[in-house]
């Protein structure tokens, strides 16, 4: 996945306790020889291993797949996504992996935006209720690390396109944009994924307003922060 970097020297890195997680690593085999190469580092600390399993672990063979996020919505059942989450947590688990990218609770606002399929579509207390009942069922044992996505605003971009700029009022931003991440913080969500796009101006991924001032002393988020997909290397490349 990286510029000049090959699996020799992944390997060596691993045992030099240099990498500290893994994306998308598909089969058992896989997962069980990296978690043996990191145990032959000094502090023999386990690798966590992140997947996009957003409607069940669906990228890996022989797991189960279940509708779309959209899709789910529309059964209008916040225990249907608890049961769901606790299922895909265990396919998780046995497959090598323990940490999710989901559940996207971008309220939808443009249809045109290529994500909204991901989403629980364009109601705040539904997209809040579905992504509790989400995160509850996938975190319920401390089985696997849920992540919300993507904080904070990207689902009404300029011209539909994913990751292009979004301007909202605060009005907005409070009554539509941030309730769904108030109420995954409230559930207790291990993680939170900052969004591609800028924010009134600020990059989403270095935006001190919402990450400190809202999500750590408003919300008194606990857990960890996790950028998206190359994107900090945007903030110099794109924005």
């Amino acid at each position: 996945f990286y510029k000049g970097v090959f699996s020799k020297d992944v390997a060596e890195m691993t045992r030099r306790g240099e990498i500290g997680s893994f994306l998308h690593v598909l089969t058992p085999e896989e997962s069980n020889l990296l978690q043996k190469l990191a145990m032959e580092s000094k502090l023999k600390i386990p690798l966590l291993i992140g997947i996009d399993a957003i409607h069940g672990n669906a990228l890996v063979s022989g797991t189960t797949v279940y509708p779309s996020p959209i899709t789910l919505a529309s059964t209008w059942t916040d225990s249907f996504l608890e049961t769901i989450g606790k299922q895909t947590a265990k396919e998780m688990r046995v497959t090598g992996s323990q940490w999710t990218f989901t559940p996207n609770i971008d309220v939808l606002r443009d249809p045109r935006w290529g994500r909204v399929g991901e989403t629980f579509g364009e109601d705040p207390l539904l997209v809040s209720n579905m992504g509790v009942s989400m995160i509850e069922g996938l975190q319920k044992n401390n089985d696997v690390i849920a992540c919300a996505k993507h904080y904070v605003a990207g689902s009404e971009p300029i011209n539909g396109l994913n990751a292009s700029p979004m301007d909202v009022s605060e009005r907005t931003l409070r009554e539509i944009f941030l309730k769904p991440f108030k109420k995954a913080v409230e559930a207790g969500v291990y993680s939170i994924m900052t969004a591609h796009n800028e924010l009134n101006g600020v990059p989403c991924h270095m935006n001190k307003y919402i990450i400190e001032h809202i999500l750590r002393n408003e919300y008194n988020f606990k857990g960890f922060i996790v950028s998206d997909w190359m994107d900090i290397e945007r903030i110099h490349t794109l924005h």
